[in-house]
């Protein structure tokens, strides 16, 4: 009888162990109960205006979402995987998630119900009026808000035990691009690339121009 409930002990034990366990699909990096996946720049040069990345994300992956900073501690792991470049992080006072335009109310996209921030002194300053998108300073951690045709680096996020695992990364994306991009935007190019990438890659370009302030 011992025997038998030491065996049976063992295979919940097991079972449950298999099931609670987080997996993420090649390519995408898990990060806490996360799974990331981030464009690889580094390849083909992409970099996305916030509309881009919100679509690129929601439209390819089942369940993903744009960035969602819950805490300081994954505030700092985003910057670590940007490798020198601001990132978009999916915060904006632009409707259906925000107040509305101009209003500095900001909401985080659908299925992220964070209440971190982390804004710069005078952030967001909604400048020329036309800032809406909150995006990550990459050598401050800080986070200010760029506008529509600004374009920055973007990531995507879903969580296994909340979404379906996307069962391919995407071949297409959105073939319409800004036709100017804000020339006060300096590029920094990366100093080096990550030692893998995912098996494939998007097949759309941006050009190659950094958010900054």
């Amino acid at each position: 009888m011992i025997s038998f409930c030491f065996i049976l002990f063992l295979l919940i034990s097991i079972l449950t162990s298999s099931y609670g366990q987080v997996t993420c699909p090649s390519g995408w990096v898990l990060n806490g109960e996360s799974c990331y996946w981030f464009l690889p720049y580094f390849n083909v040069g992409i970099w996305d205006t916030w509309d881009r990345c919100n679509a690129h994300c929601t439209g390819s992956y089942p369940g993903a979402t744009m960035l969602c900073v819950n805490n300081v501690a994954e505030n700092e792991w985003i910057i670590s995987k940007s490798e020198g470049h601001n990132t978009w992080i999916g915060y904006t006072d632009m409707l259906p998630y925000g107040g509305g335009k101009g209003t500095k109310q900001y909401g985080w996209v659908t299925g992220c119900s964070s209440t971190y921030t982390n804004w710069e002194s005078g952030e967001p300053n909604n400048s020329g009026k036309d800032e809406d998108y909150a995006y990550v300073v990459y050598y401050r951690g800080l986070w200010r808000d760029g506008g529509p045709r600004d374009q920055s680096f973007c990531g995507c996020e879903y969580n296994p035990a909340l979404t379906t695992t996307p069962s391919s990364r995407p071949t297409t994306a959105s073939s319409s691009h800004p036709s100017t991009v804000s020339s006060s935007r300096p590029t920094v190019a990366p100093s080096s690339g990550p030692t893998s990438s995912p098996t494939a890659t998007p097949s759309f370009t941006s050009s190659q121009e950094d958010v900054s302030e």
